[in-house]
């Protein structure tokens, strides 16, 4: 596995992540494009770091902070979303958007 090949895949995660994250309007929808942006920059991490010859721990730890915030950006979400649903059944209207 190259360099090249790894910054490719992981600029295209980003890539992707980033344009359904301006496109998408749904909640599922953004969640999963925040995944795609906090994987691929996970990926550039872990792979810089193992394959340019520096500790490759440093990246991993790295990668995993990633991954563990963006966990809890997807937690703070649906929180958020659960919480306006139940403000908007009390209220008696269906949906809050």
């Amino acid at each position: 596995m190259t360099l090249t090949l790894v910054i490719a895949v992981a600029a295209a995660l980003f890539g992707f992540g980033f344009g359904a994250l301006l496109y998408r309007r749904s909640l599922i929808g953004t969640l999963i494009a925040l995944e795609l942006v906090v994987g691929g920059a996970a990926l550039l991490a872990s792979g810089l770091t193992t394959l340019t010859g520096a500790a490759g721990a440093i990246g991993q730890v790295i990668a995993l902070a990633m991954v563990a915030v963006g966990a809890a950006a997807a937690v703070l979400l649906l929180a958020l979303h659960v919480a306006a649903a139940r403000a908007a059944r009390a209220e008696n209207r269906l949906e809050p958007w």
